[in-house]
């Protein structure tokens, strides 16, 4: 968070929140608000935490840790990914109800995408021009300008349609993550560069939305054989 604060979310026992040394400062659960106590994905601002969980989204104001559950609002039983943007919207990826953004105080809903419809969005990530990308269950990869999207498939050069997570690095990098490798995408020329055992790097094995960014820009990447970072250098990258 931005104070400092690190929001820690679990499987069945709700968040904790700590503090930079690693105390333990307070755990929410649904006694204490909580849509449900499985998170899958936690973002928000300086304002407020939003928790994406089993049970609905829910909104925790920063100031007193006061807490709000969204759940007609999205449609969906629950959410795999919240997002939000430097713009101050919150984006949600939802299970069945395609892509749903919070914007002003109300929520607009899209179900479909390039002549595609949307039904479960997995991942989502914000680009340094403030595009937002989104992987959609069996789908490949979406961008949205705020006006139109883009889609991008296996004739696009993507590796597979199946993604399980997507980040933007330090250099404006687009990381797609899969169960056998990661895609680095440039969003300027859309070149696609997979990378996985056979190029010499670490087998990835990457869970779903097991992917995040950290303070220098790295991208870091979880999956059944540890962690894998890729390093946000200060070189450009440079492709085969």
């Amino acid at each position: 968070a931005p104070d400092g604060r690190v929001w820690a979310g679990t499987f069945g026992d709700g968040v904790f929140v700590l503090d930079s040394s690693g105390k333990i400062l307070h755990r929410l659960t649904e006694g204490n608000g909580l849509s449900n106590g499985s998170v899958l994905s936690i973002s928000g601002d300086a304002q407020r935490v939003w928790l994406a969980t089993l049970g609905g989204v829910t909104e925790i104001r920063m100031k007193d840790l006061r807490a709000r559950t969204y759940t007609s609002e999205l449609g969906a039983g629950y959410v795999y990914k919240v997002l939000t943007d430097r713009k101050g919207r919150t984006w949600f990826g939802t299970d069945g109800e395609g892509l749903i953004v919070l914007e002003n105080g109300a929520f607009r809903h899209y179900r479909q995408a390039a002549g595609t419809a949307l039904k479960t969005v997995y991942s989502i990530t914000e680009d340094l021009q403030g595009h937002i990308w989104f992987s959609a269950e069996k789908e490949g990869l979406f961008r949205f300008d705020g006006q139109n999207f883009r889609h991008y498939t296996t004739d696009n050069h993507l590796h597979s349609m199946v993604i399980n997570g997507v980040a933007t690095d330090g250099n404006g990098l687009i990381i797609l993550t899969y169960e056998d490798g990661i895609d680095v995408l440039t969003p300027e020329s859309g070149h696609v560069s997979f990378i996985d055992a056979a190029s010499g790097a670490p087998t990835s094995e990457a869970n779903l939305n097991a992917v995040c960014r950290d303070g220098a820009g790295n991208i870091w990447v979880g999956g059944k054989q540890g962690v894998i970072r890729l390093a946000a250098y200060d070189e450009p990258f440079v492709f085969d």
